[in-house]
């Protein structure tokens, strides 16, 4: 009785079919432009700027992203390979290395920035909907929102990966028609401010530049590790190629505007936390 209970698998750790993949390639899309339009990014990009003028101009900017997204590319697709062929998930895939015992530890390591990261974006969300609550109706308590995203969030995670995509979509939709517009307007409002302190500075190739690069690898480290929950939920027959345009191209268009939108706010403003400056 207790071999039969040892060895019985939890429905989560067990591989998908194809019939069990529910995510084609316009909602794995959606999902990582949703991922990729948060206040997180716009933080970054906000902190490129320092005294109202930008430490890189619009060039370097771009190429430090592309740079750091292309890697993140190649990361995902090879570490993704896993969890897309045999359907399993990263726990599974951790035991190849480290054994059942070890992958549970492996496991609680790999949560621990997970968690940093889930609390900072809930609590940049939070000052986000107390902003907007503040001045509209003049109630102001970030920690009541900073709680009740935790729990939207979690209630979202606890029903799958079916009720994430569906969230996801929308969520990205929104956020790109919103970010968009501030992007545009900004642009077009602000053009001096836009040029003579993001476009015509010099910036730098050096430290900066590459310490940015990283700075966006780190933004991801705890995502493609975790590669294979992802890709065994994608719908099967695809590429090595089509997996990687499905990563690059709504990362770096999400990456663009949010952290464009950061430093044009940074620049025009003078303020670098992006809640307060919006």
């Amino acid at each position: 009785m207790n071999t039969l209970k040892a060895l019985s698998i939890s429905p989560d750790l067990k591989p998908r079919t194809q019939a069990d993949r529910h995510i084609g390639q316009l909602s794995y899309m959606a999902m990582w432009l949703g991922d990729g339009f948060n206040i997180g990014n716009v933080t970054l990009g906000s902190s490129i700027v320092v005294a109202g003028v930008a430490t890189m101009n619009l060039l370097q900017t771009i190429l430090a992203a592309g740079m750091a997204i292309a890697i993140i590319t190649i990361i995902f697709v090879l570490n993704d390979h896993f969890g897309y062929y045999t359907g399993s998930p990263y726990v599974i895939q951790l035991r190849m290395t480290f054994g059942i015992l070890g992958s549970k530890l492996a496991s609680l390591l790999r949560g621990i920035p997970a968690i940093v990261w889930y609390g900072f974006q809930s609590w940049t969300g939070g000052l986000a909907l107390n902003q907007i609550f503040k001045i509209t109706s003049g109630y102001d308590n970030p920690a009541t929102f900073f709680v009740a995203l935790l729990v939207v969030q979690t209630l979202i995670s606890i029903r799958g990966f079916k009720s994430i995509k569906v969230v996801a979509t929308w969520i990205s939709l929104v956020m790109a028609v919103l970010l968009i517009g501030m992007l545009i307007y900004l642009v077009t409002q602000r053009t001096a401010a836009f040029s003579n302190r993001m476009i015509n500075v010099k910036g730098t190739w050096g430290p900066t530049f590459w310490g940015f690069v990283v700075a966006f690898l780190g933004n991801y480290t705890a995502v493609f590790e975790s590669a294979a929950d992802y890709s065994r939920e994608l719908q099967a027959g695809l590429s090595n190629k089509r997996r990687a345009a499905l990563y690059f191209l709504p990362i770096f268009i999400a990456y663009g505007i949010t952290v464009l939108t950061g430093a044009l706010l940074a620049v025009v403003t003078g303020i670098s936390s992006p809640v307060p400056s919006i």
